[in-house]
């Protein structure tokens, strides 16, 4: 009978560690190709021509999640918490080749540089030329295109097939 219950301890206990290894190698799986990032931006104004007004102001609170699901399919994921929170980009790439990538979703127009730079790496909370933000529909100037915060639903082919060596 001690031979039976230390036989079935035994592959208890081997079951246990494959369980324990399995579950590790899924964590680090997640951990390797999921990648969650953020950043909040927030100023002061001080203003003292009549009357002294002091307001501080949270210009945006950002979350965004990459995924990689194989090595040539992703997807992204952008969401600002301010103003009543609203989705900002969430679109799925898929690399055919190393020069040709397909994107289906909502992603920024390609219109200027300016707009496809973060405000994190301008270092400005009100960032983006006028011309930009007009054509972009970034800050809502053009009343009859809305504000899409520089972004639209679609579907992009974009690359460089012809890659100088």
């Amino acid at each position: 009978m001690k031979r039976i219950l230390l036989a079935i301890a035994s592959v208890f206990t081997l079951f246990i560690s494959h369980a324990q290894i399995t579950t590790d190698k899924v964590i680090n799986t997640l951990k390797e190709r999921i990648t969650l990032s953020g950043y909040a931006q927030a100023g002061y104004t001080y203003d003292d021509l009549k009357e002294s007004t002091n307001t501080f102001d949270v210009k945006r609170i950002i979350f965004m999640a990459h995924g990689q699901i194989t090595k040539e399919w992703s997807c992204y994921f952008m969401y600002n918490f301010n103003s009543g929170g609203n989705l900002l980009e969430v679109y799925t790439d898929y690399q055919f080749l190393p020069g040709l990538t397909a994107r289906l979703g909502q992603f920024k127009t390609m219109y200027a540089m300016e707009n496809q730079m973060s405000p994190s790496e301008i270092e400005l909370i009100n960032c983006g030329s006028q011309a930009t933000n007009y054509l972009a529909g970034v800050d809502n100037s053009d009343k009859l295109y809305g504000s899409s915060t520089g972004r639209d639903m679609g579907f992009m082919i974009f690359g460089d097939l012809f890659q100088k060596n």
